[in-house]
């Protein structure tokens, strides 16, 4: 009888286990349902936006260039004694409608890769002469191997991101330059009219210095910005 109890109360346990593995594989396979599907729509989530925001981007580009061409300002002017020993082909980051970095580079000779992901900034760029563009989104990873660049230039380019893409984009930045290399920046300044219009109506602030505004988000920077992601 003992032997029968034991075989019977062993029988009721394995055969408990067995419901109680059917059932946690069953929950475990909702969950893993569940997670995919999670997964699919954050994906897409982040895609949609992706393109929402090129959206925006090609719209303000392709109005700007209905009444404007190509043309510089002198900002790299004071940085000519540098540019002058670059070797490599400089990477214009975010380069814009206005083609004004690729345009002072080309003019002093210099060989350039004028960067963007709105078609219509690149479109607009691909009309000077000797330009050499690339579309590609700096939230990826860059597409230029390792130490490959002397210069890169970000002009107003840096100041749109949340800041552990803002990291890495710098992280990115660093990993293309070659050692001693140069990264020529300009970015939005907490010091700037638009910063405190900002400021005075209440925008909304994403994070520290970091705000919702006109449709995107824009970043302003501080001397401790500088210090902390540079």
């Amino acid at each position: 009888n003992r032997l029968i109890c034991s075989i019977s109360a062993t029988f009721l346990l394995y055969h408990s286990e067995i419901r109680l593995s059917r059932g946690f594989l069953k929950v475990f396979s909702i969950f893993l349902t569940f997670f995919r599907i999670y997964d699919i729509i954050i994906k897409k989530g982040i895609e949609f936006m992706k393109n929402s925001y090129v959206d925006i981007w090609n719209d303000l580009h392709k109005n700007f260039a209905q009444n404007n061409k190509p043309k510089y300002d002198e900002w790299l002017e004071e940085f000519e004694s540098i540019i002058a020993n670059v070797e490599t082909e400089i990477i214009d980051l975010g380069c814009g409608v206005t083609g004004n970095n690729t345009l002072f580079l080309l003019e002093k000779g210099k060989k350039v890769v004028s960067c963007d992901f709105a078609e219509e900034a690149l479109n607009v760029v691909k009309t000077i002469k000797g330009s050499k563009t690339l579309k590609f989104d700096m939230l990826d990873e860059f597409p230029f191997e390792d130490n490959s660049t002397d210069l890169v230039i970000a002009d107003l380019s840096l100041h749109y991101f949340k800041e552990k893409d803002t990291n890495r984009i710098i992280s990115e930045i660093k990993r293309i330059l070659k050692p001693n290399g140069y990264l020529f920046f300009r970015l939005n300044s907490t010091n700037s009219t638009e910063y405190k219009k900002i400021i005075e109506n209440g925008e909304k602030e994403i994070e520290s210095n970091l705000f919702f505004s006109k449709n995107m988000e824009k970043r302003f920077f501080d001397e401790k910005d500088i210090n902390k992601f540079f």
